[in-house]
């Protein structure tokens, strides 16, 4: 198709006739003494005519005969004169801009069953262009299927504004706040809509309510969140990523950082960092032994924590089990855990890791050995620590893969612990279940029993377990990235909040950690549309049957 542009045409005009032809070149075609065989196709047309070329044609008259259509007339939707009415004491707005853009088609005189367009007049006497378009009314009404989706959004009473926005997304409309509570009021009006129920402030339930939508097959835009969408944002994330959170090692770095510099580079980018010397100068490095911890804490009680396997806070045959917690002077751990394990009388893995800050409150007299506060982090994070916990365990203590909201500095002041790490975007990959809890309890033959916990909520925590991955019932934790860090005495890692991590020690192994609260910033709103969008899985394998009478006669006497 030629096109022959005159001095006086616009580049808007000129941009609009070229979009026509590029969707459709036959569009030109509608003109002064175009045919149609059927009213539907002239309407189809105009319809077409008027989405490549943006004009804002809208019908007006008509007639008819009996059941015939003779004549049906498009109007632009800024015709008319606007009359003001009232005192002008206020500024009044209006559409009608005297516009006579007219498109006109009648029944043929020479063969009534032919439609023949008569006036094509597209000179308008406003701006036209595609944003201008889009916010026409016409533009944004709702389909059948689309009203359905506005219809369950509206019902979870989610504020218009969220609505407003995902509508928007999903149907690449201009949706105006007016559209919306347009709906609302008809819907409120045929009875489809309480406005009294409790509003829900989430607006992440929106995507839960489309996928449940799009599940039961009732989701009519396939584009917009679809499984395979889905599959290639989760890939692309965890790609980008890995440039970001290199698998192979964390970061390290010699000395306390610059406040600012570990905000910017770290804090704020969500990177573990692994620090060497930052505490050279606590005396618990140098003091924290066996002899001086007998010393100074002998007949101090302390809390411990009791497991048949090492694994506190873990899951065990389905269910979440914490651990039997036991207080005892500070000397009789010291005796057990600094005798072979094949030399003891007690039965169990004992382990120092009650997170209450038990080091300013059991463990007190030890804190003039260390700083109450990492200064250089209180600096970053802009608030004190928020809890200051001491760790001292068996080298079979395992700390099972979790992840905590709190910006965690942890120091290794004897031994070692190996951490193993993945980012939050690892979650879609990392399988959670909801577990019934229960705890260890000793019996009198030396065995350990799991009692039920009857007054619990069902936990949610992480299915897997990273040393020993069940890849056939857990297929997805193959596409995760861990890394792998190990923290010796003098150095301190810098855990983000949010990442995954599951620790093992050597033995006898000492730590510190400062935990800070986290910013409930953005990335928080992110974590938590992930948790939406892969909520955990509900386990129950556990069955009291599967305790021996023993055990229960046992825990009775």
């Amino acid at each position: 198709m030629t096109f022959v542009f005159g001095v006086g045409m616009t580049v808007v005009t000129i941009a609009i006739w070229l979009n026509m032809a590029a969707k459709d070149p036959s569009l030109g075609l509608l003109s002064v003494y175009s045919t149609f065989s059927t009213w539907d196709e002239f309407f189809e047309s105009v319809k077409r005519y008027c989405d490549a070329t943006y004009q804002p044609f809208v019908k007006r008259s008509s007639k008819k005969q009996g059941e015939t259509l003779v004549y049906q007339t498009f109007l632009c939707t800024h015709r008319g004169v606007f009359t003001p009415r009232g005192r002008g004491l206020r500024e009044t707005k209006s559409s009608k801009e005297g516009c006579l853009a007219k498109i006109h088609a009648t029944l043929s005189k020479e063969d009534k069953s032919r439609i023949v367009v008569t006036i094509l007049n597209d000179k308008h006497n406003h701006e036209i262009g595609p944003e201008l378009y889009n916010k026409y009314v016409k533009q944004r009404s709702f389909t059948k299927p689309e009203r359905e989706i506005l219809h369950n959004l509206i019902r979870l009473n989610i504020p218009s504004q969220s609505i407003r926005q995902e509508m928007c997304s999903v149907t690449g409309k201009e949706v105006t706040m007016q559209d919306i509570h347009n709906v609302k009021r008809k819907l409120r009006e045929s009875g489809g809509y309480d406005m009294m129920a409790e509003p829900q402030k989430d607006p992440s339930l929106l995507i839960l309510e489309l996928a449940k939508m799009k599940n039961s097959g009732i989701h009519p835009i396939h584009c917009h969140v679809s499984d395979a969408r889905v599959d290639e944002a989760l890939t692309a994330l965890s790609e980008e990523m890995r440039e970001l959170y290199p698998n192979t090692e964390c970061q390290e770095t010699a000395g306390a950082p610059d406040p600012l510099q570990f905000y910017r580079n770290f804090v704020s980018q969500n990177r573990p960092l692994l620090i060497n010397g930052a505490f050279n100068h606590w005396p618990a490095l140098e003091k924290w032994n066996e002899n001086y911890l007998r010393n100074k804490l002998g007949n101090t009680p302390v809390t411990v924590s009791v497991t048949p396997t090492g694994y506190a806070d873990a899951i065990y045959e389905g269910r979440f089990v914490m651990p039997e917690e036991r207080i005892m002077p500070m000397s009789q751990f010291l005796d057990i855990l600094f005798t072979p394990v094949e030399d003891r009388k007690e039965q169990g893995v004992f382990y120092i890791q009650k997170q209450n800050s038990n080091l300013t409150d059991e463990f007190s007299a030890l804190m003039e050995d260390v700083d109450s506060h990492i200064p250089w982090g209180s600096t970053a994070f802009g608030v004190k620590p928020e809890a200051v916990n001491f760790w001292m365990g068996d080298e079979r203590a395992i700390t099972s893969m979790h992840r905590d909201h709190y910006e965690n500095l942890y120091c290794v002041l004897s031994g070692e612990k190996t951490f193993i790490l993945h980012p939050p975007t690892d979650l879609p990959y990392i399988p959670y279940g909801t577990y019934r809890s229960a705890v260890y309890k000793e019996t009198c033959n030396g065995e350990f029993a799991l009692i039920e916990d009857e007054d619990c909520s069902e936990v949610p925590w992480v299915a897997v377990d990273p040393l020993n991955p069940d890849l056939e019932q857990h297929p997805q934790y193959a596409q995760s990235q861990p890394l792998s860090v190990t923290v010796r005495a003098g150095q301190m890692l810098y855990l983000p909040s949010l990442w995954f991590h599951h620790v093992r020690q050597s033995q006898a192994c000492i730590a510190v950690n400062y935990w800070y609260d986290m910013e409930f910033d953005m990335k928080w709103a992110y974590y938590k549309f992930l948790e939406k969008m892969f909520p955990p899985q509900r386990f129950d394998h556990f069955n009291k049957a599967e305790q021996s009478h023993d055990d229960q006669e046992d825990l009775k006497s």
